[in-house]
C-alpha cells in the first residue's frame, strides 16, 4: 500500500516455475513507459514495502482478478529499439518470494478445524462444512512452508486417519469439505476441457510428457493433479501431474494464457534427453484482460535515469 500503482498500460509478463527447481523466472515489461514514471520506480527501489511488483489479471465474466505473481524487484532494464521504449522489471529469485499462493504454518499443537481454517484463510478462501472434522481432533507438530494447495492436500490426508471418507474441493473462493462412501468425481483435481479453457493442439513428447495450452488459470498447482476431458488428443483415463507452469500475458494482443507440462503416473524421463525443448503452440484467441501494478527495489543494470 502507498506505492506507485501503474494501470492501463501496454505490458506483457511471464511467470515460470518447474517442480524440479526452487527457482522461478518472472518479469514484467512495460512499453513506452513515461520517463517520469520510470524515475519514480527507480527512486523508490530501496524503500520496502514499495519495492514490490504485483501482476493481477483475470477474464471478465469469469472469476475476476487474481494474483498471477508478486514479489520484490531484483532489477530494472530500460531499452529503446525501433522507436519502442521498454522497461523490464525482473521479479525476485525464489518461488516463495513471488508466489502469491505460498502459505506458512508452524504449530506444536492446534485444533484440526482451526488448522484447516488458517490454511484456507492464507489461500484466500473460506473453509466450509467444518462439521465433518471432529471438534475435539487435535494435531501436533504441524509445519508448512509451501504452495497452499499442496499444504491443504497434506493436511487433509493426515485427517483421513480419523475421518477416512474426507474429501475436499474448491468452489470459487470457498474450500468445501465433504465426506461420504465414495469420493466425488475429480474431487480436488483441476479438470480442463475445450469448454473450460483448453486451447490449441497439445503435444505429447517422446517420453510421454504432455504439453498443453489454456486460457490463463492461476488455480493450477505445481505438482498437483489434473485431468483432461473432451479432447480427441488426450487420453481421459490418464491422471496427470503438473510438472511445469508458465503464465504469459500481453494486453497489447489481449492474449493471456497458461502453458503446462504434465507427466503421467508412470513417467520416466528419457536417459540423457534432459528437459524437452520449448514448444511453440498455435495461436488462439482470448477474452479481454485487466490489471497490473508495479513497484521497484534496486537497479543492477546500467539503466539509471539521467
Amino acid at each position: 500500500m502507498g506505492g506507485l500503482r501503474i494501470d492501463d498500460l501496454r505490458i506483457n509478463f511471464s511467470y515460470s516455475n518447474a517442480a524440479d527447481s526452487t527457482e522461478q523466472e518472472s518479469r514484467i515489461t512495460f512499453y513506452n513507459l513515461k520517463e517520469s514514471t520510470y524515475k519514480q520506480l527507480y527512486s523508490i527501489r530501496l524503500l520496502p514495502p514499495y519495492n514490490v511488483a504485483t501482476v493481477s489479471a483475470g477474464y471478465l465474466y469469469d472469476r475476476g482478478l487474481s494474483n498471477v505473481f508478486s514479489g520484490t524487484i531484483a532489477w530494472l532494464e530500460r531499452d529503446a529499439e525501433n522507436g519502442t521504449i521498454t522497461t523490464t522489471l525482473h521479479i525476485g529469485d525464489r518461488v516463495k518470494d513471488s508466489d502469491p499462493n505460498w502459505v506458512e504454518m508452524s504449530e506444536k499443537e492446534i485444533s484440526a478445524r482451526q488448522a484447516v481454517v488458517q490454511l484456507a484463510n492464507q489461500m484466500g478462501m473460506k473453509a466450509m462444512n467444518l462439521w465433518v472434522i471432529p471438534h475435539d481432533m487435535v494435531l501436533e507438530n504441524i509445519n508448512f512452508s509451501e504452495r497452499g494447495e499442496n499444504a491443504m492436500r497434506t493436511l487433509l490426508s493426515s485427517l483421513r486417519r480419523e475421518v477416512p471418507k474426507l474429501y475436499w474441493f474448491q468452489d470459487r473462493n470457498k474450500l468445501m469439505l465433504a465426506k461420504g462412501a465414495e469420493p466425488r468425481s475429480d474431487v480436488g483435481v483441476i479438470v480442463k476441457s475445450p469448454w473450460t479453457g483448453l486451447i490449441g493442439v497439445p503435444k505429447i513428447e517422446e517420453d510421454r510428457r504432455l504439453k498443453v495450452r489454456m486460457l490463463m488459470d492461476t488455480r493450477v498447482d505445481l505438482k498437483g493433479p489434473i485431468k483432461f476431458r473432451g479432447s480427441k488428443y488426450i487420453d481421459e483415463s490418464v491422471d496427470y501431474t503438473i510438472d511445469r507452469i508458465t503464465h504469459k500475458g500481453d494486453n497489447r494482443k489481449d492474449a493471456f494464457v497458461t502453458e503446462l507440462e504434465c507427466i503421467p503416473p508412470d513417467y520416466q524421463a528419457l536417459s540423457g534427453s534432459g528437459r524437452p525443448s520449448k514448444t511453440e503452440f498455435s495461436q488462439a484467441g482470448a477474452s479481454r484482460f485487466a490489471g497490473a501494478s508495479g513497484r521497484n527495489r534496486e537497479d543492477r543494470s546500467a539503466g539509471a535515469p539521467k
